[in-house]
């Protein structure tokens, strides 16, 4: 209740984007930094101490925002979906690895499929569901939630793939990529300010339309000026781009889902763009990571086929490759035979660039492409709202004449 009105509350949703802007660019370099002085785990555990911290500090702080009216947990649906996402999640990526096709894997798919109907079937009949489905009649409670996971898949694929391309083809150091994602940010958080005061006076249709369609041209430009050659500036302004449509994205998608519900059912609201924004990115890096992925295996294995290597040896660099640099179990390569080799592993290297830089190019233009059509839908949406609302003054004059 400390927002009571749509702009208070715009306002505080554009510092929370903000603020959101500042961890996606920060999140990378506390990592780095992690990593350099422990290792890996470190990474966990600071995420561990550092959400122990914030929960500890939203118990003392924050004001209690429950439903007075009091709820029951709804273990059945909690149970449920959380058997739809982790089945599918873990299909989704594992599949990337071992391949789609895989019995086990069809048996993931198949589980969540089962278990997002029996969730839907439960939330339907429950007197107090953990996600009242009423709520998805509500077009812009819905329309929330495609954007957050359309946005969050765009993200994963600017910041995920493109941060390896950089690194592993373009050369760029650790601090460059560092300095090109500053652009990004520092675009997220100024567009989210702003978002938070306009959201209020303007039409959130509009805000995401134009949100989802900036998103999308700048990721279409990323694609347009990535090469090995590519320049920190020339990056630099294009994820500026990408950074402007995801700041107004990350407002307008909360905003949008807190103004279709009561007060008391913010949390669930905010819960559940949130849960669909996780998704969008595990989507976008399991779908985008398996396109690239496949890419790089068909156009690699074309490749080797040029060079006239024998089919045993074109399964091992495929596997060396797409594992990073890994032999299977049981097999090992002497420097020696690699210094021998010289000019072939040198071919074989570019060969591999090209193809990880071919599925790249697929996965950017994928990701741009579904966020403009997005935006087209949004403003389709308000058009038709527009037209409606200017129609209904006529339509009442007529039937009281």
């Amino acid at each position: 209740h400390i927002y009571s009105t749509n702009t208070m509350r715009s306002r505080a949703l554009g510092v929370w984007a903000a603020v959101s802007g500042i961890a996606l660019a920060f999140g990378p370099v506390i990592g780095g930094v992690i990593i350099g002085f422990y290792d890996w785990r470190g990474v966990f555990i600071f995420g561990a101490v550092f959400g122990l911290i914030a929960l500890i500090a939203g118990w003392r702080v924050l004001p209690e925002s429950a439903n007075p009216k009091g709820r029951r947990l709804d273990i059945p649906g909690i149970i449920a979906g959380a058997i739809a996402i982790a089945a599918s999640v873990t299909a989704l990526i594992s599949g990337e690895t071992v391949g789609y096709g895989q019995s086990w894997i069809i048996a993931l798919f198949i589980a969540a499929g089962l278990s997002l109907l029996g969730f839907i079937i439960i939330e339907r009949r429950s007197s107090d569901p953990v996600l009242p489905l009423k709520y998805f009649t509500h077009l812009d409670f819905s329309l929330a939630q495609v954007v957050a996971f359309v946005t969050n898949f765009g993200i994963f694929a600017v910041f995920f793939f493109v941060s390896l391309y950089l690194q592993l083809i373009a050369n760029f150091s650790g601090y460059q990529i560092v300095l090109a994602y500053l652009a990004m940010t520092f675009a997220i958080v100024l567009s989210a300010l702003l978002s938070g005061r306009l959201n209020s006076s303007i039409n959130s249709r509009v805000m995401a339309a134009v949100g989802c369609g900036l998103a999308g041209i700048g990721i279409l430009l990323v694609n347009e000026v990535l090469s090995p050659t590519v320049s920190s500036i020339s990056l630099a302004w294009t994820l500026a781009v990408c950074g402007i449509g995801f700041g107004i994205c990350l407002v307008v998608m909360t905003s949008s889902a807190l103004k279709a519900v009561s007060p008391a059912r913010s949390g669930m609201a905010a819960s559940t763009v949130n849960t669909f924004r996780e998704l969008g990115g595990v989507f976008g890096v399991a779908v985008l990571g398996s396109i690239v992925n496949a890419q790089l295996t068909s156009h690699l294995a074309g490749q080797l086929r040029a060079f006239h290597l024998p089919t045993n040896f074109q399964t091992f660099v495929i596997y060396a490759i797409t594992h990073g640099g890994n032999t299977p179990a049981g097999v090992s390569v002497s420097p020696n035979a690699l210094v021998s080799h010289a000019q072939l592993v040198g071919q074989l290297t570019q060969a591999a660039y090209g193809a990880f830089g071919n599925g790249l190019s697929i996965a950017l233009n994928l990701s741009g492409i579904l966020l403009i059509v997005l935006s087209l839908i949004c403003f389709a949406l308000y058009s038709q709202e527009h037209y409606r609302a200017l129609r209904l003054p006529g339509l009442r004059a007529k039937s009281s004449s």
